[in-house]
């Protein structure tokens, strides 16, 4: 039984790749061929991930750190001290430049990996450039993931790291009046969460000076968003990313008839669509010239009676800021925020209505949006697959994080 199952996987596999170096693009995606080689690369890594998952296995990347953390280590000059350590019992890497200085700007980081896979060893390139290249001291932390730890557990985990490093920063050399807190993708919606919660639960600390969010996603309510509709066939589906929020929110895998449900939008009650929560989600705040022409604007109404005790739960969750920072009723007094989005990717409009409800009330904004490109597209900033854009995006981050750091104003 278990070896006809190997076979199953490895027959869906072999289809996958298949499809993804054979994949029509839109003509105006940057390097076209190296995005259907990452597209498969990752697509398999999900895939082995998802059934290993359901063999009780630990995740593929999960399983290659100590791999990640040799190779990390090649080549590499001695200008930063790299350790582990724990924030009030929350794992996290720290990356430390050698040369001394008064104080030093710090960046905490948030990876990314749909709340489910993903880990500071895979993101060590960006946060190394980030310590090494704005002189900043970096901590990535290294919270636990969905599905053994659902919500709030992943949250919880940031909230410490980011409470114990603005309250002992300057044991690490670092002015806690300029810290940063930063994260992509399932890391951007950590991100936004902690600011949310450390301007109403602790305001007694010191502030983040920036927040920056890379292609977050920031809400599950609207899986049809003119970015879920256009975007959906390229490295990060509509299917997948239901998944991801599922096994957040649940910590159980999603069962076909209601992912099925949700890919249609009638995930959510009559009642909730008509209620404030409607408000925040506005897909008029999505620039015009961003619509495609196959774009349609389906009308958010639930045609389903009844819903599962689970999708009741997960309801409830989709409303909550701290899930769903999209959801938050109030966004004051949050710290100025850079975010970036890619054009081809279905969470680009998550962050452009957030960038746009930030601005509405009072917040400083620069959002980015990089076109030809698609999610995750920041990751990829050495050859053998290296994306110009993304290193361009990462440049410029780098540039952004600099000024706005190392001002002491």
């Amino acid at each position: 039984m278990f070896s006809r199952r190997l076979m199953v996987v490895a027959g869906v596999m072999v289809i996958m790749l298949g499809y993804s170096l054979y994949m029509p693009l839109p003509d105006d995606m940057e390097q076209p061929w190296k995005i259907r080689v990452i597209v498969m690369v990752v697509r398999q890594v999900l895939a082995a991930s998802y059934y290993t998952g359901l063999f009780g296995l630990e995740s593929v990347d999960r399983l290659a750190r100590p791999l990640h953390r040799v190779l990390n280590r090649l080549g590499q000059k001695d200008d930063l001290q790299i350790f582990d350590t724990t924030f009030d019992g929350v794992d996290v890497q720290v990356y430390l430049p050698v040369t001394k200085k008064d104080k030093r700007p710090g960046i905490l980081y948030l990876h990314g990996g749909g709340w489910v896979f993903g880990s500071p060893e895979l993101y060590d390139d960006m946060t190394r450039t980030l310590a090494r290249k704005v002189d900043a001291v970096v901590v990535s932390v290294d919270y636990r993931m969905a599905p053994k730890h659902s919500f709030p557990v992943p949250l919880e985990d940031c909230l410490t790291a980011a409470k114990f490093f603005l309250s002992n920063a300057s044991t690490y050399g670092v002015d806690p009046n300029r810290i940063a807190i930063a994260g992509d993708s399932a890391g951007g919606n950590l991100a936004a969460a902690v600011t949310l919660r450390l301007r109403d639960e602790a305001p007694e600390l010191p502030k983040f000076k920036q927040q920056v969010l890379i292609y977050p996603a920031l809400q599950a309510w609207d899986f049809q968003t003119p970015s879920y509709q256009e975007s959906s066939g390229f490295l990060l589906t509509a299917s997948q990313m239901v998944k991801f929020w599922w096994r957040y929110a649940m910590g159980t895998n999603i069962d076909a008839k209601t992912l099925k449900s949700a890919l249609a939008n009638q995930h959510i009650s009559t009642t909730l669509r008509q209620s404030k929560y409607s408000r925040h989600v506005r897909r008029d705040a999505v620039p015009k010239n961003f619509w495609s022409r196959d774009v349609k604007n389906f009308p958010l109404t639930t045609q389903v009676d009844s819903f599962s005790d689970e999708l009741i739960t997960f309801q409830k969750l989709i409303t909550n800021p701290t899930f769903s920072p999209l959801m938050a009723d109030n966004l004051k007094d949050l710290p100025k925020t850079y975010i970036v989005t890619a054009q081809y990717d279905i969470l680009r409009d998550d962050g452009i209505m957030y960038a746009k409800r930030l601005e509405e009330a009072g917040v400083s904004v620069r959002h980015k949006n990089y076109p030809g490109t698609v999610h995750g597209f920041m990751m990829f900033t050495k050859e053998p697959v290296t994306l110009n854009l993304g290193k361009r995006a990462l440049e410029e981050l780098v540039i952004f994080l600099k000024e706005a750091l190392c001002n002491k104003k």
